[in-house]
Order: structure tokens, then C-alpha cells, then sequence
């Protein structure tokens, strides 16, 4: 096989690796077109959502500027508990990419190594 060739396969292959599964996975747990599952998440509705927010967050800001501890400690529960679905998704795609990214790590350092003995 001509060196050309072999780095153009293995870049392929370590993008491959690197990017089909983990969008899959991501896809998986956060669709793109709604659906009844728990997890999705419709972007306009978080907009609207943080437009609706902008007095709370100005009432926030005065009120966090010397917070008390059970302040701090209702906020951070408040944002773990609003973010516990999605994080579970992001954990899966993450564990899920992993793997697959090495793998495609081992082909980008083939494809490199190719080039290297090319240009010697």
C-alpha cells in the first residue's frame, strides 16, 4: 500500500473512531427532534426560559453579593438537582467516547509516524 494512501486511512479511521460513536451516543440521549423521553431538551424553551429569568437573576446578583452559607448551599442544590438528567446523558456519552477516541488516537499517531517516514 503506498504511504499516501495508508495516512489518508488511518486519518480517516482515527476520525471515524474518534466522532461516529460519541455523536451517536450523544444523539441517543439528546435528540434532535423532541420526543416524549425525559432527556430532551428543546432549545427554544431554554431561551425563553433564560429571558424569563432576567429579573430573577438581577434580584440574585444583588442578594449573592455577600451570600450567607445556606445561601450558597440552596444554590448548588438547586443547579446539581436542574442539571441531574442531563448529566447522566453527558456521563454515557463521555464513557462511550472514550474508548473510541484512544482508538482514534492510535490511528492519527500511525497516520503521523506515515507522514514522518514519508518525508524522510
Amino acid at each position: 500500500m503506498q504511504a499516501g494512501k495508508k495516512i489518508r486511512l488511518f486519518k480517516l479511521l482515527g476520525l471515524l473512531f474518534s466522532t461516529l460513536p460519541p455523536t451517536l451516543v450523544a444523539l441517543h440521549y439528546f435528540p434532535l427532534w423532541l420526543g416524549e423521553e425525559k432527556t430532551c431538551i428543546s432549545l427554544i424553551s431554554v431561551l425563553l426560559l433564560l429571558v424569563c429569568a432576567i429579573p430573577l437573576r438581577r434580584m440574585l446578583r444583588e442578594a449573592l453579593k455577600t451570600p450567607s452559607p445556606w445561601m450558597c448551599w440552596l444554590a448548588l442544590w438547586l443547579v446539581l438537582t436542574a442539571v441531574e438528567h442531563i448529566a447522566r446523558g453527558v456521563r454515557a456519552v463521555a464513557l462511550a467516547a472514550l474508548p473510541f477516541s484512544i482508538v482514534g488516537a492510535v490511528f492519527f499517531y500511525l497516520a503521523r509516524r506515515e507522514e514522518a517516514k514519508e518525508h524522510e
